[in-house]
């Protein structure tokens, strides 16, 4: 008879990121969708919840059927630095984006991730942070006509 090893880690994770997407959709279900005038409030909130939620039920399942468990390999341990950056980077970008506005806060986080996790060149990151909050921008306020939060320093 094999023996299934479930990794602790993972299925207490995956279980809390569960809890978390039900919430989330819970939340998200109660504004609207989608109205007569496109995309509601509770769009992102429902489509990021039904992502997570899939996720994390794929992570869940992954736990469950297990895998023999082992010592973290420095890989394991470098992938937890990068994790741990992501979110130091994340939550640093927050207070920039209510300062600097949405597109210019987003846009060094993008810079952040690209330079430091990704190990890229300095142009390859600078085209990222420019390239993809232009493109927030441009399918928010000109193709979905709903503003991103501007900065307390200037409107954009």
């Amino acid at each position: 008879m094999m023996k299934r090893n479930i990794a602790a880690g993972d299925l207490f994770a995956s279980l809390g990121l569960v809890i978390l997407s039900a919430y989330i959709l819970r939340e998200g279900s109660r504004w609207v969708v989608y109205g007569s005038e496109g995309p509601g409030p509770g769009f992102f909130p429902i489509m990021y919840g039904v992502l997570m939620l899939a996720i994390s039920l794929y992570l869940f399942q992954r736990s469950v059927r297990g895998r023999p468990s082992k010592a973290p390999s420095p890989a394991d341990r470098q992938g937890t630095t990068r994790a741990l950056v992501t979110w130091a980077a994340l939550a640093a970008s927050v207070p920039l984006m209510v300062v600097l506005g949405f597109v210019v806060g987003f846009g060094l986080f993008v810079f952040v991730l690209v330079k430091v996790i990704f190990q890229r060149s300095y142009r390859t990151s600078l085209i990222a942070a420019v390239s993809i909050p232009a493109a927030l921008h441009l399918v928010f306020r000109v193709l979905l006509n709903s503003p991103l939060p501007p900065g307390m320093l200037w409107g954009f």
